[in-house]
């Protein structure tokens, strides 16, 4: 059975072509396939095949289009607003990870504990040579947050354990084009990819089963005394000795 098409048609009178493309277009139809392929990575088949089946879409003639000053040939636009809200319908946005200032739950606790083990953190990490990457905190800090504090949990840098012992929680969908996104497509770098979200407590958008986003989680580690990564949504509780 043949799925109807989405495509627009313009009906009328030849006349008024141009005063209903017009309209359309400042309506919002104004976003090419060509932009689409661009800003989701992905192939013209994909568009043809996927998305065009599932969102409105119109073709405008090359005259339209040249007398707007558009020189591609593309003529088929959709409406950018539509192509969020099937993204948002149609895909499972998830996550495993999220980065804290565990600092600020130490703190609340025995503030003068934490700052005995922030300055512990930074001696370490400034006298270190191999490096900790945001999220990750010294082993001895651990130990020392474990020794002196009661907590809900096991401390333990979860750069240390397999990733897919990590349970993936769905998350609220929401507009991908408002974050910084990636993509990993590239087979020979997609490992690192999947890390480095892991690592950065970004959140996976699956649209189907053949497209993969990936969408920054937008925290600024920078602003954090003492980031720390832990499975997303976890309750965090520290009580002090």
């Amino acid at each position: 059975m043949t799925e109807p098409s989405k495509k627009i048609v313009y009906s009328g009178d030849k006349t008024n072509y141009y005063k209903w493309a017009d309209a359309m277009f400042n309506r919002g139809f104004n976003c090419s396939i060509e932009t689409v392929m661009d800003i989701l990575n992905v192939s013209l088949s994909w568009v043809k095949h996927t998305l065009l089946k599932e969102i409105p879409y119109l073709t405008y003639s090359y005259k339209y289009l040249y007398q707007k000053g558009f020189k591609s040939r593309v003529t088929t636009y959709i409406d950018m607003e539509d192509l969020i809200k099937w993204i948002m319908q149609v895909s499972q946005f998830r996550r495993q990870t999220e980065l804290v200032d565990i600092y600020s739950y130490l703190s609340l606790a025995s503030k003068k504990k934490a700052d005995i083990a922030l300055k512990m953190y930074k001696d370490i990490i400034k006298s270190s040579n191999i490096g900790y990457n945001p999220g990750i905190i010294p082993e001895a800090v651990l130990q020392y947050i474990n020794r002196e504090y009661y907590t809900n949990f096991e401390p333990k840098n979860l750069s240390s354990i397999k990733r897919t012992d990590v349970t993936w929680k769905d998350v609220e969908p929401f507009n991908v084009f408002e974050r910084n996104y990636y993509f990993p497509d590239i087979a020979s770098t997609a490992e690192l990819v999947y890390r480095d979200a892991f690592m950065n407590g970004d959140t996976k958008v699956s649209i189907g089963n053949k497209k993969t986003i990936f969408v920054s989680s937008g925290v600024d580690t920078k602003k954090m005394k003492m980031p720390y990564l832990i499975p997303y949504n976890k309750k965090i509780l520290i009580q002090n000795r």
